[in-house]
């Protein structure tokens, strides 16, 4: 059962490189993907980064084809009272979220609803109290887990 048809997102419209540039936590590659991308946002003292990373050119592509290309994205944005908790996550989505530790953090794991373009990715979010997390690939739940694990150690 699918919630929602979102419109196609490019990402990457204006063919920014990302060589030389610093991903958040310092990452620079996660699953042999180098990062490929980093959108940025702040407003009230809030931060909003996604950092994609996918073995492509710098030419814009859509969403879709970021997912397709195997891309992974890791996502933050600072803790308020609102947004993807976890606790917000378990309680949203009930038992298509299963609970999984990511180091010391408590963490959902959840298969998404598919995509129109027919993609399916699994998505691990988590916070650790200054950050909420979102790392989003079309990878098995064994793989989403051992990369978000692999990135919380690394930060």
């Amino acid at each position: 059962m699918r919630r929602s048809s979102p419109p196609p997102v490019w990402l990457n419209p204006k063919s920014e490189s990302a060589v030389g540039v610093q991903g958040f936590d310092g990452l620079q590659e996660i699953d042999s993907q180098p990062l490929w991308w980093i959108d940025t946002a702040s407003a009230d003292g809030l931060i909003s980064e996604a950092a994609y990373y996918v073995n492509a050119s710098a030419e814009p592509m859509l969403g879709s084809e970021f997912t397709r290309a195997g891309g992974v994205l890791l996502y933050r944005e600072s803790v308020t009272d609102h947004g993807y908790t976890t606790t917000y996550i378990f309680e949203r989505l009930g038992e298509r979220a299963v609970q999984v530790e990511v180091g010391s953090y408590e963490a959902a794991l959840v298969w998404a609803d598919p995509s129109p373009a027919g993609t399916r990715t699994r998505n691990l979010y988590w916070s650790d109290g200054t950050f909420n997390y979102s790392l989003i690939a079309e990878r098995s739940a064994e793989e989403i887990l051992t990369l978000g694990r692999s990135v919380v150690c690394a930060g």
